[in-house]
């Protein structure tokens, strides 16, 4: 009798361990808000999108999660990956960049390489460097989220995304303006000064700004007298 009693529980214990291995892992995600972006910019740094775990699960190796920006983004380099979730083994968070897709894979090769996350862990994907100039101003970048796993651990570790609502990360601005003004108060769209009559030299001020807060770049300034 107590070695049948020692049976089942060493059964009960497998059994654990095994629902603690083919948890299925649901994760919330949410976006910082839209970040101003340079029209004229081919590589903007976007902001974040995370993924916070709402369950206790494992991802198991070969998954992977993909972030489509709709625009080229820069590289694997350009972004900051960042978890709490625990990497099991010899597991790692991998990160590349395929066009306007970055993936973040989970590599291992054994089933002891996972990412085990606890309710309240979570992934963050942080300044992404995308080509605004591509999407024109005016246009938003919003981030499309999917997930998968090996067909093998699909009914067992399924990796669910939740988002509500648009991604949207990044909002790009319209370009720059350009004025030129001649003395205090005059204003004119060119640099036709041939009209000074009294022979003295005119100022002349070149002002480029951005057309969103927080941005400025100016500069440019000379003299000009008449033949």
């Amino acid at each position: 009798m107590k070695q049948l009693k020692n049976i089942f529980f060493a059964l009960a214990l497998v059994a654990v361990g095994a629902s603690a291995a083919s948890a299925q892992v649901q994760f919330f995600v949410s976006a910082s808000g839209a970040r101003p972006l340079r029209s004229e910019g081919t590589t903007e740094a976007v902001g974040t999108v995370a993924f916070a775990s709402n369950n206790t699960g494992n991802i198991v190796f070969d998954s992977i999660i993909t972030l489509d920006y709709g625009t080229t983004v820069l590289g694997a380099a350009g972004a900051t990956v960042s978890t709490t979730c625990r990497l099991a083994g010899a597991a790692t968070l991998a990160t590349s960049v395929v066009g306007s897709v970055l993936t973040l894979k989970v590599t291992g090769t054994v089933a002891a390489d996972f990412l085990a996350c606890a309710n309240g862990n979570s992934i963050t994907v942080t300044a992404a460097r995308v080509n605004a100039s591509a999407l024109g101003s005016g246009a938003s970048v919003n981030v499309a989220v999917g997930a998968s796993v090996p067909a093998a651990f699909q009914s067992t570790n399924a990796v669910t995304l939740i988002s509500v609502g648009t991604l949207t990360v990044g909002q790009v601005q319209s370009g720059l303006s350009t004025a030129t003004t001649i003395n205090p108060g005059i204003t004119t769209n060119n640099f036709l000064l041939c009209n000074v009559s009294d022979g003295d030299s005119e100022d002349v001020k070149v002002m480029i700004e951005e057309n969103f807060p927080g941005i400025s770049q100016r500069g440019g300034r000379g003299r000009v007298r008449p033949r």
